[in-house]
């Protein structure tokens, strides 16, 4: 189970995350659009839902000090 401490919102979007099992989720809440992030400690390694993460939300976790790789930009 997963429990979210911690919560961004860039524009449309909200992003959940939980440090502790190294997973969040973003959705936007006009168009419903939604997909998982995971992690390896503060470092994004993978998601789903889109065919390419959303740059605001790519620009949120980088603002909450998340690192995210060149294959994410």
């Amino acid at each position: 189970m997963h429990h979210y401490t911690e919560t961004l919102e860039s524009g449309n979007w909200l992003i959940e995350l939980s440090p502790t099992t190294e997973y969040g989720y973003f959705e936007n809440q006009k168009t419903g659009t939604e997909g998982g992030l995971w992690f390896e400690g503060n470092e994004l390694v993978d998601y789903d839902g889109v065919l390419s993460l959303p740059v605001a939300v790519a620009n949120a976790l980088k603002g909450a000090g998340y690192i995210l790789g060149e294959e994410f930009a």
